[in-house]
């Protein structure tokens, strides 16, 4: 027994080491790759730029570096040594093997900091304009949790005694306060069963589908999905061109970072039709769910054969039309959040105000 216990403190110290190690964000490896670039640029060869970067990088990032140089002086390809790396996964992967193949390490290198970069732009874009709403809900969801179980079961007493016949609507906030003192923490644990249920289920196609196209039904949320898709789209499909990726593997890594289904069933659609000999805008033309304006693009780009500098300009239409969606949605839930706590707050006061006039009134 008493063996057992130093493994046992040393298996729990190492899961708290875990679970408090700062991770790597994704700014401070588009700043990681961007000095890359620039060193690759200036003539240094890879091994001795990890080196340099290591000596100002923190710690975290610093001990991948270290790892990635090691496998470098294993004789592992640059592909390989970043196998391991936050945030190197799927397209940005395959960028590396193809700078390694191309011996362009440093285009590519840039090329993969820009699409971090735009990658936490859109998110921050994203968290600013829900956050408010985000916060008001949730103050009044808190307001409303504890009233009801700190402040409203109190009064039980008093109106019982009193004789004093309480409103349904005063009735249910006591009623609801007691039950979340007896079984709160078992709702608790149910909401987060569910949770974790749901998310799991989500892992199946079919229940990810059945999801992904309830949302496309939601008005405003539906827009804000189909703008920020088509975004990452042209985003990643920009940066793969960028680096000479065959048009072909291009759509498939696309393919694989696209994360709604439908979209992914329209990729492969699209991706059979090329390997078939068909062109980009004939086989992106027959798939309904894309927007009619990438159709044009890349119409009009093989026509004039600079499907880049198209795409990039479509970018930056996607975002625009991505930020007025957001900025919709938030001035409707801002003014929504704003009444729903006027709404609480109205019931919370007509629940406590009329039993405690019509005790007022029994006494006098």
């Amino acid at each position: 027994m008493h063996l057992k216990l130093p493994k046992t403190r040393a298996v729990f110290l190492s899961f708290l080491k875990t679970l408090l190690r700062k991770k790597i964000t994704l700014q401070e490896t588009a700043n990681f790759f961007k000095k890359l670039s620039y060193m690759l640029a200036s003539g240094i060869s890879l091994q001795n730029a990890l080196g340099v970067v290591e000596k100002s990088a923190a710690q975290e990032l610093s001990a991948k570096i270290i790892q990635v140089r090691n496998n470098l002086l294993e004789g592992r390809g640059a592909f390989d040594a970043f196998e391991d790396f936050p945030h190197i996964e799927g397209e940005i992967g395959y960028l590396i093997k193809v700078g390694e193949e191309t011996s362009d390490l440093g285009s590519v290198f840039m090329e993969i900091s820009r699409y971090f970069e735009d990658k936490i732009r859109l998110k921050s874009k994203i968290i600013s304009s829900l956050s408010y709403p985000s916060f008001i809900m949730v103050i009044c969801f808190s307001s409303f949790i504890g009233i009801s179980v700190f402040l409203l079961p109190n009064f039980k007493n008093l109106f019982a005694s009193s004789g004093v016949k309480l409103p349904a609507l005063t009735q249910f906030f006591i009623d609801f306060g007691i039950f979340l003192q007896l079984y709160g923490i078992y709702v608790v644990l149910l909401i987060v069963l569910l949770g974790f249920l749901f998310k799991r289920a989500l892992k199946k196609e079919k229940v990810k589908e059945f999801t992904q196209q309830a949302l496309f039904k939601i008005p405003g949320v539906s827009k804000i999905i189909y703008c920020y898709l088509h975004l990452r789209i042209v985003k990643v499909l920009l940066t793969l061109l960028g680096s000479q990726v065959p048009l072909v593997n291009a759509l498939s890594y696309v393919k694989k970072v696209c994360p709604n289904t439908v979209f992914k069933k329209g990729f492969s659609c699209i991706i059979s039709e090329v390997e078939s000999g068909a062109s980009l805008a004939e086989a992106l033309v027959k798939q309904k769910i894309f927007s009619p304006l990438l159709k044009e693009v890349v119409i009009v780009s093989e026509e004039t054969g600079n499907l880049e500098s198209l795409l990039s300009g479509l970018g930056s239409v996607f975002e625009e039309e991505l930020d007025g969606s957001l900025k919709k949605v938030t001035m409707f839930l801002e003014p929504v959040a704003t009444l729903g706590v006027g709404v609480f707050v109205g019931l919370v006061a007509i629940s406590m105000l009329y039993p405690m006039t019509e005790l007022m009134n029994s006494i006098k």
